[in-house]
């Protein structure tokens, strides 16, 4: 069994602000080790998907409120 990697390039674009964990370096450095995993993985680029997916791991009024 392979495990899916969802990425895409925007996602270097999303800026959390200073002393956030969540950084472009980070991504970059995750990026950098899957590199040397492609053989086990799927690499997948983001889609949109329903609400009704969306449910099945966040509470509608969580997906409301964003």
């Amino acid at each position: 069994m392979k495990v899916a990697y969802i990425s895409d390039k925007i996602y270097l674009d999303h800026d959390t602000g200073k002393g956030h964990p969540e950084s472009k370096e980070r991504l970059e450095a995750i990026n950098n080790t899957v590199k040397g995993l492609e053989d086990k993985l799927v690499i997948l680029s983001p889609s949109n998907i329903s609400a009704q997916i969306l449910e099945l791991v966040h509470p509608y009024q969580y997906i409301n409120h964003i």
